[in-house]
This record gives structure tokens, C-alpha cells and sequence, in this order.
């Protein structure tokens, strides 16, 4: 069909040999083709699925299906199906509140929000996850997941918290943790504005004797062979804080209310305390022996410095809070032997006036 003489006119032609059938306009290479498997091209006389549109040109290559309604339920959509499923991508109108979204049919969407020009992903299942992956379609390796529950997980696939973080060692070694000693340790960083050191934590891997510690530092220096630099650290073993330079509380006056002077028995409390020696129970504590105070033992005299963890019930001394005790057991000691020397220097002029009497 068209005129064969005149490549400036419409052509239709069938291919007997190709089973082809092919629109061609204005002498331009054929613009739609048809070919014997029911494929339709383009752009191209040779499409290898079911609809191909291709161009050849520097620039960009559009198709799409356009909706010129301007009322608020306006759309314009393209959907893809494969066996009962499908893909659903919609553009609304500007005066809906979602400016367009992609819809995965029983699985979630991912949309744009006209009112709050956000982004949302949203797994449309109860139960559904969102899951981020890196690496190819075959070796895809999933990197963080956030729960139906709200959860996020870190290197896990079953965070139990808000926020759950796992170490797969070896990691973070780019940072200067040596390997073998702080292996897998993650690092939380804060830099203030403008540049400059910023504030950090360090929450240590497997450690030689299988426990993770946890580091507090100003600077982002890390020693590699001597193990990380830090302010302060909550050893994994014991539990206990260590400080590289003993911290200094705050006890300015006006952060202060209700100051009152301590109780005048501070003495006979603190005398009632019974020091003990004793080893913990816990074989990944310190074996040696260690000297202090037993917690129900104190709770009895100053029950304002005994706390319990709100788990098991097992209590915590604040051996800090005994410092003003002690200081007022002191004072009032120091009365004491002030009252006793005072007394003193009385018997001993008594005994004094009675030598001459004595002598005589």
C-alpha cells in the first residue's frame, strides 16, 4: 500500500519472506512494524518484545500516556502485569495530594506526597518488611531492614529493638581498629558546624577475651597497635567505667535548690556501715579480692543511695553519695576530740593545783 515511487508519501508494506508489516511515513525508516510474533516496534523494524519503542538521537527518548483532565481525580497510568500481579505507575493531577506514585500490587509503593513534597515507601502487607540491598540482582547482600513492628536492623534480619546494630567482622578496620583486638566495632559520630573534631562513641566487636566494650572519644584518632584512644570506656568484661582522667561532676551552687545542712548524726551512720572484703561470684568479674560496701547492707542506714537495674532487682551503690556523709562524720568526730582536749586541758590544770597540795 502507499506509493512506491514516492518515498515522501505513508507506506504500508507486508514482508512475505519476514512475516513482517511495517507503517512508514514521510520517507522516514519504517515508524511501526509488526512482526510475526505479534511483537510491535517503534522506532524499529526488528522489536524483541512484546512492545519496543527505540530512537537514535543525542538527546532523550520519551513515551507515555498523558491525561490533560486538571480535576482531582485525574491520572495517568501505566500498568504492568505478569501472572495474577503487577506494577502500577500513576501520575496524578496537580491538585491531588499525591503527586505520583509506583504501586506494587499485594507488596507496597513507593510515592511522592504533593502536601509534604516528601518521599514514602510503604510495605502494604501486615506483616511486610522494607529491606535494602547492595550488589547484583544474583549476589545481593541485604544491609538494613525495617520491620512491619517499626524496628530497624543493622546487619540483622530480626532487629529486637528500636534500633538494633550487628558487627559482622572483620569491619570498620578503615577507621584504625585493629583487626583481631576491635574487629566488627561500629562508630557513631557527631561533627559540629562548620567543620572540626567532633564528638564520638565506639562500641567495640569480639575482643581477645569475647567481650565488646564500649568507648567514649573527642577525637577521631585511633591508635592502630595499641588498641583505640578514648576518654572514657565501659569495660565489656566487668561492666565497670573506666576513665583516662577522672571526670569532674558539676556542683555549681546555681544549678542548686532546697539546700539544706546533712543530719548531726552523720557519725553514728557511717559507723554503722560494715566494710567487707569479698570476690564476685561472676567468673568473667575480676577474681581478685575486692573491698566495699554490701548494697542491703547500706540501704538500711542511707536508702537514698541504693538503686536497683529495674530488671533482676539486683541493686547499685552510689559510693559517691557517702563522700558528704563521710565529711560530716568527720566534723562531727572533730567536735568530739575538740570537746575531749578541751576537757583535757581542764583535768590536766586540776591536776596540776593538787601537786603543790600533794607535796605538802
Amino acid at each position: 500500500l502507499g506509493d512506491q515511487d514516492d518515498g515522501n508519501v505513508g507506506q504500508i508494506t507486508y514482508d512475505n519472506a519476514l512475516n513482517t508489516m511495517s507503517f512508514r511515513t514521510n520517507g522516514q525508516a519504517d515508524s511501526v512494524t509488526f512482526d510475526a510474533n505479534g511483537n510491535v516496534g517503534i522506532g524499529t523494524d526488528t522489536p524483541q518484545w512484546a512492545f519496543q519503542v527505540e530512537n537514535n538521537q543525542n538527546g532523550s527518548t520519551l513515551s507515555g500516556v498523558r491525561n490533560t483532565d486538571t480535576g482531582n481525580a485525574a491520572l495517568a497510568s501505566i500498568y504492568a502485569q505478569s501472572d495474577t500481579s503487577g506494577v502500577l505507575m500513576s501520575r496524578y493531577s496537580d491538585n491531588y495530594s499525591v503527586f505520583g506514585r509506583a504501586h506494587f500490587a499485594g507488596r507496597g509503593e513507593v510515592r511522592a506526597d504533593s502536601l509534604s513534597n516528601g518521599l514514602d515507601l510503604t510495605a502494604s502487607a501486615a506483616v511486610g518488611d522494607i529491606r535494602f540491598y547492595t550488589g547484583s540482582d544474583l549476589v545481593a547482600n541485604e544491609r538494613m531492614r525495617i520491620t512491619a513492628s517499626g524496628n530497624v536492623g543493622i546487619g540483622t534480619e530480626t532487629p529486637r529493638a528500636a534500633l538494633e546494630v550487628v558487627a559482622r567482622p572483620p569491619q570498620m578496620t578503615t577507621v584504625g581498629w585493629p583487626r583481631g583486638i576491635m574487629a566488627g566495632a561500629y562508630m557513631f559520630t557527631h561533627s559540629p558546624l562548620g567543620g572540626g573534631t567532633g564528638h564520638h562513641f565506639f562500641i567495640g566487636g569480639p575482643s581477645s577475651d569475647g567481650n565488646g566494650d564500649l568507648y567514649f572519644a573527642r577525637t577521631e584518632k585511633i591508635d592502630g597497635t595499641t588498641g583505640p584512644t578514648y576518654d572514657a570506656k565501659v569495660d565489656g568484661a566487668s561492666g565497670q567505667w573506666v576513665f583516662t582522667t577522672p571526670p569532674d561532676l558539676s556542683s555549681d551552687g546555681r544549678l542548686k535548690e532546697s539546700i539544706r545542712p546533712l543530719e548531726d548524726n552523720m557519725l553514728d551512720k557511717i559507723t554503722a556501715l560494715n566494710p567487707v572484703s569479698y570476690q564476685w561470684k561472676d567468673p568473667k568479674l575480676p577474681q581478685d579480692r575486692q573491698m566495699g560496701l554490701v548494697a542491703q547492707d547500706v540501704e538500711e542506714v542511707f536508702p537514698g543511695l541504693i538503686n536497683d537495674n529495674g530488671i533482676d532487682g539486683y541493686k547499685a551503690l552510689s559510693y559517691t553519695g557517702l563522700i558528704a556523709p563521710m565529711i560530716e562524720a568527720i566534723k562531727e568526730q572533730q567536735k568530739q576530740i575538740e570537746a575531749l582536749q578541751a576537757q583535757n586541758v581542764v583535768l590536766q590544770k586540776e591536776i596540776n593545783d593538787l601537786k603543790p597540795v600533794h607535796s605538802e
